[in-house]
């Protein structure tokens, strides 16, 4: 009843790590960056890898992406983005983040993952325990996973990858979570604007604390948890705005055996609203903002490790993916009457 599909890690340290979901013939090379030796030149950058994986139907994500639960647009040096990984996603469409890993944290690389949906990239979430079989500690393969429904049944690993990359998933370190809104709209679908109901089934051998709905990266609903070995039907309604999209999540209450998790986590993937990638404006605005200042923050660190060495592949992704953003800026209100009349 199990399958196992072996795919590629590309270990460009500097650049962010990229697993290559579905891969049936290798990238090279598969590792690079200011500090790792030369293969040819050495401006490389992962956009290489991003246009491989179109060409062989591969699933790029980058792996274990944040380390801290906090925000990291709150400090960028604290808790750093891989160095390409905002300019890729927003080049990239169905690139993926892996949101659930065993070393890293997903609160904070939800808030990632959000203002990139807030900008109307259908960014794929994805999930990795990232284990090593020949080191004792650990946790066993499976510690993070990703539930896609099996369409028609089908359990090989292209139709798998189809609805993974279609959003039609939950991530979890444990619990089950199954959210849906309106008239049966399971993530992966599109509802309509305005007030709706929606219901969750969360299902878990190990306590959680909380219970939230997220719409458009923001926490509109806050619900206690489940004991562990309980299952509760929770029930609501959600004003939902013109574009965007609607998500359910579950966390906390730490780690018991015979889990192997640090914490309790699950997450849905999104439900848009409206049409699939839809984006608020002012929200995409605010989002825009936060990944343009990744972006420059990334270019700066980029300079600073390759020197004198001319890297026009790294430096053109981060432009393109600049100039994207920048069309999405809103001016900012002026709320002083005086300055708007002088302004006028």
């Amino acid at each position: 009843g199990y399958s196992v599909q072996q795919s590629q890690e590309v270990r460009s340290n500097f650049h962010g790590h990229v697993g290559m979901i579905g891969a049936r013939k290798a990238f090279y090379p598969w590792f690079f960056g200011p500090k790792m030796p030369r293969f040819g030149s050495q401006d490389r950058s992962n956009g290489e890898a991003m246009a491989f994986a179109e060409q062989n139907d591969i699933l790029p994500t980058y792996v274990h992406p944040i380390a801290l639960p906090q925000d990291p647009f709150d400090d960028l040096a604290a808790n750093p983005i891989p160095l390409e990984l905002v300019s890729d996603a927003v080049l990239g469409d169905n690139i993926g983040i892996e949101l659930v890993c065993m070393w890293t944290n997903p609160l904070g690389i939800a808030e990632v993952w959000y203002r990139l949906l807030n900008v109307g990239q259908r960014t794929v979430a994805t999930s990795g325990t990232d284990m090593f079989t020949d080191f004792q500690r650990t946790p066993a393969a499976g510690t993070a996973r990703l539930y896609a429904e099996a369409p028609d049944g089908r359990r090989d690993i292209d139709s798998i990858l189809s609805q993974v990359r279609a959003g039609r998933t939950f991530l979890t370190t444990g619990p089950a979570l199954l959210f849906s809104i309106g008239k049966g709209a399971r993530p992966g679908d599109v509802t309509d604007p305005g007030q709706q109901p929606w219901q969750l089934t969360l299902i878990s051998s190990e306590n959680v604390d909380v219970v939230e709905i997220v719409v458009n990266g923001e926490v509109v609903e806050l619900l206690e948890g489940v004991r562990g070995g309980e299952s509760r039907v929770y029930n609501g309604t959600v004003s939902r705005p013109d574009n965007g999209w609607v998500a359910a999540r579950a966390h906390g209450g730490g780690g018991e055996w015979p889990g192997m998790a640090v914490d309790q986590f699950a997450h849905s993937s999104p439900i848009w609203i409206g049409t699939p990638g839809s984006a608020e404006p002012e929200v995409a605005s605010r989002a825009a903002a936060d990944l343009i200042k990744a972006i420059d923050f990334s270019e700066k660190k980029a300079k600073k490790a390759y020197g004198e060495t001319p890297t026009p592949r790294l430096d053109a992704r981060f432009a393109a993916a600049r100039k994207k953003l920048e069309a999405m800026l809103q001016p900012e209100p002026i709320s002083d009457p005086a300055a708007a009349q002088s302004a006028h």
